[in-house]
């Protein structure tokens, strides 16, 4: 089985013309609520004042499945009593998509979350394009990698490794990575980063090099 964004590749193996591919449909409405409430508010409701905001915010994902689950990542990291948090996210996801090419809305909507992370989570989540696409991160590796480059900030009362790996699960909770093995206790062994998340990191990084060549 062949899986790709580029329909090009689906032609040239002949599946086209075959009547083999099947086109991944978007999500109905109702199961984008129903996935964008479990990332967002921890399997909760909307809560009531929010619930306008929020469904304006989830149109805007047009039934992209990786594209609810990262701004809802954004949104569980603010506080649901703040309304102007919340507000901010929609006019900055407003202001950035207004196209109708769903590929690069979605670039949007993670260039979006990344935008959204806090300073020390940035540098660590842009080392992971260093790693190849589909490749299994060891959980273990990875935190001695941020260690060592200097990512980690000192936190009285933990060595640079457990702050490394609140580091990591900062990330995980924001969907902007994906735990793909865990250890016999459920602690994560490996993990993955989506490849469209990978294009963002690449791009970020060359963002960031440029203006110092």
């Amino acid at each position: 089985m062949l899986t790709t964004r580029n329909a090009d590749v689906a032609s040239t193996t002949g599946v086209l013309s075959e009547g083999k591919a099947y086109n991944l449909k978007p999500l109905p409405p109702p199961e984008s609520w129903d996935l964008f409430c479990r990332k967002a508010f921890q399997w909760n409701k909307c809560p009531p004042h929010l619930e306008e905001i929020c469904k304006y915010i989830l149109r805007k994902c047009e039934g992209l499945p990786l594209a609810i689950v990262a701004i809802s990542g954004v949104l569980a990291t603010k506080d649901i009593r703040r309304i102007d948090e919340w507000d901010m996210v929609r006019r900055s996801l407003g202001a950035e998509i207004e196209g109708n090419d769903k590929l690069k809305d979605l670039k949007k909507v993670l260039s979006l979350s990344f935008n959204d992370l806090p300073y020390y989570l940035k540098s660590c989540f842009l080392y992971l394009s260093i790693f190849p696409e589909d490749h299994l991160i060891e959980r273990m590796r990875l935190i001695r990698l941020w260690v060592a480059e200097g990512f980690v900030e000192a936190k009285e009362g933990k060595t640079l490794e457990e702050v490394a790996d609140d580091y990591l699960h900062e990330l995980l909770n924001r969907s902007l990575m994906q735990v793909a093995t865990t250890t016999p206790d459920g602690r994560v062994k490996t993990c993955r980063i989506h490849d469209l998340l990978r294009e963002i990191i690449i791009s970020k990084s060359r963002d960031q090099i440029s203006p110092q060549l």
